[in-house]
């Protein structure tokens, strides 16, 4: 039974399944879930500050009847690193929940490993997994068959990558990722997302051209350095040229604009990135429900 949410790798089929069910229900009746925290106090540990990925969580905390308490100091973060152990320990006395964005993947593992209490990741410099379910959420409305669809990852590797191709292997999607030399994923990531993969019809394919990539791809993900493949900037103009009319452009978040690309993708008639804004509040506050549940 899930009790933590540290990484995409750690939930079953069927814990993923759920997630994705459990958002499109509360997204659409979002008042019965309105006491599903009643009474409970998250801590919010962002480290460094960042205000992006933390409104959502505030938000749904507070829709959900629970008490959002912001811990901003940057003392915090040394003391995390001292002793993640003494830390949590000491924090799960005082409140209910942790959710964490601190880069140290290590350290969220850590704390999970310890607590009592559920620790949610929101993003370390290796995974960002509310993102990716999100993101996979918007898959799934946008195409109804998660099974067989293919994504296209163009720029460097990075957390969302590594998040987005786990959840790949969930459900048995194709993604095909163009990074640039020295920018691939992480050879630990890819070798548990095969295993994950195993049964699912999972797909993964590494290359340096985004036009490969691309090809026969129905969502095409930009994130940082995709404008290295283009010298002239325009890698999001070309390979819009070179998509069918119903590919649709999603991109690295939390920031509007191109991420390293000479276009904005914000300004794309086929992007979905306020979808993905929004998308990202319903994601997390299905996690906390199902975390929650599993504490029961």
């Amino acid at each position: 039974m899930l009790t933590d949410f540290v990484s995409i790798h750690d939930l079953s089929l069927y814990e993923f399944s759920y997630l994705l069910d459990l958002a499109q229900h509360m997204k659409k009746k979002p008042h019965r879930f309105k006491n599903h925290l009643k009474n409970k106090m998250l801590a919010l540990i962002f480290q460094p500050p960042s205000s992006i990925p933390g409104i959502p969580f505030e938000v749904g905390v507070i829709q959900m009847g629970g008490n959002p308490i912001s811990v901003g100091s940057v003392s915090i973060q040394e003391d995390i690193l001292k002793s993640p152990e003494i830390y949590i320990k000491t924090l799960e006395r005082w409140v209910d929940g942790i959710v964490i964005k601190i880069p140290s993947q290590k350290v969220v593992t850590e704390l999970a490993h310890f607590s009592h209490i559920p620790v949610f990741n929101i993003q370390t410099d290796l995974l960002q997994p509310c993102q990716a379910i999100a993101d996979f959420f918007i898959f799934k409305e946008l195409r109804k068959e998660l099974s067989g669809m293919k994504l296209a990852f163009i720029g460097r590797s990075n957390n969302l990558c590594h998040s987005l191709i786990y959840a790949a292997a969930k459900v048995g999607a194709r993604i095909s990722v163009a990074a640039p030399q020295g920018y691939e994923p992480q050879g630990e990531v890819i070798k548990l997302a095969k295993s994950d993969g195993a049964a699912t019809g999972f797909e993964l394919q590494l290359t340096s051209d985004p036009f490969e990539a691309i090809r026969d791809a129905t969502v095409i993900y930009t994130s940082p350095g995709a404008s290295s493949f283009s010298p002239q900037g325009q890698i999001l103009h070309d390979i819009k040229a070179k998509t069918m009319a119903d590919v649709q452009f999603m991109n690295y978040l939390p920031e509007p604009g191109g991420i390293g690309t000479a276009g904005d993708i914000c300004d794309l008639d086929r992007s979905v990135f306020f979808e993905q804004t929004e998308t990202i509040l319903h994601i997390q506050k299905a996690i906390m429900v199902l975390l929650f549940e599993s504490k029961k």
